[in-house]
């Protein structure tokens, strides 16, 4: 211990001394009290001449002077005098009142009571307490005595409250640990020096009974005590603080609760998508083997819609959407959602569900799967699609009968009986070409008053386009130019202004490229040839590859990008060896950018997309397919004919696209984001119930089945994640239906009036 300097027991400035002032001064006490000096020095470790020493100075500085010492000046707020017995309450009150702080005043922070001294040993080898203890006692403001039968027999805390009663001025508390009823009872727990004050007319500052009181309001009373503060304001202030404790631990039992149940319910979340994804990726491959209706997909579209991530789900992923291969059968919900055929909703825009079923089994095709399709022909149907320039109108061409509709609203503008070939609209779609056995003629939508009529002879139309005030007639060798009424055109013209190209037998093309106003063509005559020809000065350049139409087969079906520089190629070689039926070739050189593998039949339609990047393609295995075109990957698997596919038309600024079946029906895709809309887009287009087709709601069976949609609405639509006070409930109604097994809060099946249904399935 350092020497302290500079005080009444320090004049001979024995800096070496292990004693502080307090030690010393309690030596010098027990000298004076009558004890041998001898005995006293022997027992400190010290000559007898300095203990004289110290007795002497403090003699000469008067009788207790370093008792008048300020209360700031000393090093303990109070002493705690205890019975070993009693060290573990007395080392929670320890605890307490150090820990224990006062309210702030005007001017002063809150504060602690002070330090505390406590012996957490017990010496048992020594009769009586030591110097330490006693220069602790000399050094302490108060003294707290925890009186019980154990104190009160123990000769250590007996020389410790006599130590402390030779002070000028004490303040004693004492915590009764034993319950008392009298005076008398009390005096029989404290130590024996402090028994006559017990009993006598003069009594300690403070009495706490902690088995009445209880611990809490025992602690503010030694505080108020202590600091001389009323005990009232103490303790109303204390109960504050306890009530905002318990808030704060309720808060956080809370949270922790919450925390549990947002932890499990996202566990049974990732099992339930699991379990949805396996069942949605199992029926849409058995679809994709055996089905030949819409129908037949609708389980597998349900839980793959309720396996995606869910309006106000927690930790929801972007929404970008997903690079995946669906011939590679990914298994991520987002691509078995586009694998499960029904992902893009649809509407029926024109044509009704045929009658008639007949078997078209298809031999030529080498399949490991080879199968017999159900397929429903009509003897009615649409042959050709075109799209008017702002992709308003839509003309739909029958063997003898042409009909322009509306897209937005589905109806039919005009329609009138002919024998045209091939059809066109011009931008605004009110004037229609028709490429007749005979003549072109221009007429009007609506009126269907003819404004132009081409004479012809020994042509064989093969597509008719309308560029930039020109009707482009793609004839199997020639490319005729007829100039529209726009630029003044009579009303029988001369002959049409023609260009020779590569001899083409192709079923179905899409030769023109709008944003750079030229046209591909494919031709077939002994070697494949790709012609490009610019439209402004009419020159053409024909190229030649090797690879070019490799594992296509006879092509049937061409379309060129948008800028021209890529051409897709379909054809019957899908399903056969060494065949994938489409192919996607650079025009400048006619070598491969990708192979289209998938359709499981011959490929009759393509278009590109508003684009160079996307490619749709239908055929005969009834389904409409997007890829990729720069990789051949394969984004959307889509059913919603029951028979082949004839042809495909796509919104000039990406928004939906148009097929036409020998089902005799012709359907129009939303995509709400054009071809990169997400999940969480065509979601939400399948919720608004705004198209016929699929529905969503789980039927009875199917949510028996799966045990992911018990505890859920039967409306995949109405799921809810945890981030909206809906997806609490309805994760509390499945913690209670799966985890307690209490089904009768399971949702009822919802009204039949909200079940969409699909006239064409």
């Amino acid at each position: 211990m350092k020497p302290q300097r500079g005080n009444v027991l320090d004049g001979s400035r024995e800096t070496e001394s292990v004693y502080e002032e307090g030690d010393r001064v309690g030596l010098v006490r027990r000298v004076l009290a009558g004890e041998d000096p001898a005995l006293v020095a022997a027992e400190a470790k010290i000559e007898v001449e300095r203990l004289e020493n110290w007795k002497t100075l403090f003699v000469e500085a008067g009788s207790a002077s370093l008792n008048r010492r300020p209360s700031d000046q000393l090093r303990y707020k109070a002493f705690l005098s205890y019975s070993h017995r009693d060290k573990i309450v007395a080392r929670r009150f320890h605890r307490a009142l150090e820990r224990y702080r006062l309210p702030p005043a005007p001017g002063r922070p809150g504060r602690s009571l002070g330090k505390f001294f406590f012996d957490e040993y017990e010496l048992a080898a020594a009769s009586k307490i030591g110097p330490a203890i006693r220069g602790a006692l000399d050094d302490s403001e108060s003294l707290v005595l925890l009186g019980s039968g154990a104190s009160a027999s123990s000769p250590f805390v007996a020389d410790e409250v006599q130590h402390f009663l030779r002070r000028d001025e004490t303040r004693i508390f004492v915590v009764a640990l034993d319950p008392f009823e009298s005076r008398e009872d009390l005096a029989q727990l404290v130590s024996p020096p402090l028994r006559p004050r017990m009993s006598s007319t003069e009594t300690v500052p403070l009495v706490v009974q902690p088995s009445q009181d209880g611990f809490e309001r025992a602690v503010v009373r030694l505080a108020a005590g202590l600091s001389e503060c009323d005990f009232d304001s103490l303790w109303q202030r204390e109960r504050r603080r306890a009530r905002r404790r318990r808030g704060i631990q309720a808060g956080a039992v809370f949270a922790l609760v919450i925390s549990a149940f947002v932890g499990l319910s996202s566990v049974q979340r990732a099992i339930d998508v699991r379990e949805l994804a396996a069942f949605a990726s199992t029926r849409a491959e058995d679809g994709w083997q055996s089905a030949w209706r819409p129908r037949f997909f609708e389980p597998a579209f349900r839980s793959a819609l309720a396996a995606l991530p869910l309006p106000y789900e927690i930790g929801l992923p972007p929404s970008d959407p997903p690079r995946c291969d669906l011939g590679e059968n990914a298994p991520s919900p987002s691509c078995i959602f586009r694998r499960s055929g029904l992902a893009v909703p649809s509407r029926l825009i024109w044509g009704q569900r045929p009658k008639g079923e007949q078997s078209n089994v298809r031999p030529d095709i080498d399949d490991s799967s080879n199968h017999e399709r159900r397929t429903l022909f009509s003897p009615l149907h649409v042959r050709r699609l075109t799209i008017s320039g702002n992709g308003r109108r839509l003309a739909m061409l029958e063997s003898q009968r042409v009909t322009v509709a509306e897209v937005p609203t589905g109806a039919v503008v005009s329609s009138t009986v002919t024998q045209a070939n091939a059809v066109a609209l011009d931008t605004d779609g009110r004037h229609l070409a028709l490429a007749l056995p005979r003549s072109l003629v221009e007429v009007d939508v609506g009126t269907w008053r003819a404004r132009n009529i081409w004479p012809l002879r020994r042509f064989r139309p093969l597509r008719l386009e309308h560029f930039r005030s020109q009707w482009l007639l793609f004839d199997s060798q020639r490319l005729l130019r007829f100039p529209s009424a726009d630029r003044g055109g009579a009303t029988r013209s001369s002959a049409p202004e023609g260009q020779p190209i590569v001899s083409s037998d192709v079923y179905n093309p899409r030769p023109l490229a709008v944003r750079t106003g030229k046209a591909v063509v494919f031709g077939d005559d002994g070697d494949a040839t790709i012609q490009s020809v610019d439209l402004a000065d009419k020159r053409s350049r024909a190229v030649t590859h090797a690879q070019l139409a490799a594992g296509v087969g006879q092509v049937k079906a061409t379309a060129v990008s948008p800028s021209g520089s890529l051409l897709v190629l379909g054809g019957n070689g899908s399903g056969s060896t060494g065949r994938d039926g489409g192919q996607v070739v650079r025009t400048s050189d006619g070598s491969e950018q990708a192979r289209l593998r998938g359709h499981a039949g011959e490929i009759y339609a393509a278009a590109f997309g508003s684009d160079d990047e996307t490619v749709v393609t239908g055929g005969s295995d009834f389904s409409v397919r997007v890829w990729q075109a720069s990789q051949g990957r394969e984004s959307l698997r889509l059913i919603g004919h029951v028979a082949p596919v004839s042809d495909l038309v796509v919104d000039p600024f990406g928004q939906w696209f148009a097929s036409a079946s020998q089902d005799g029906t012709v359907r129009v895709w939303t995509l709400p984001a054009g071809f990169d809309s997400s999940d969480r887009d065509l979601r939400n287009a399948h919720c608004d119930h705004q198209n016929e087709h699929p529905n969503t709601v789980f039927t009875r069976a199917e949510r028996s089945r799966l045990r992911a949609a018990q505890g859920r609405p039967w409306d995949v639509c109405e799921w809810a994640g945890l981030g909206s006070l809906e997806g609490w409930r309805q994760a509390l109604v499945v913690a209670l239906v799966r985890w307690f097994r209490l089904s009768s809060v399971d949702y009822g099946r919802p009204d039949s009036t909200v079940v969409i249904t699909d006239p064409n399935s």
